[in-house]
């Protein structure tokens, strides 16, 4: 996991949201799967 995904994983684990414009398309469905993890506590 990359740094990036450690901090969406948290920002997640606080209910937030993290921004995926501008991203690469693989890169957005890597950070908003991490940001879900962290909002079901896995």
């Amino acid at each position: 996991m990359t740094p990036q995904e450690q901090h969406a994983k948290q920002v997640g684990q606080n209910g937030g949201t993290v921004p995926t414009n501008g991203m690469a398309h693989q890169q957005k469905e890597r950070t908003d799967a991490a940001v879900n993890s962290g909002k079901q506590g896995k």
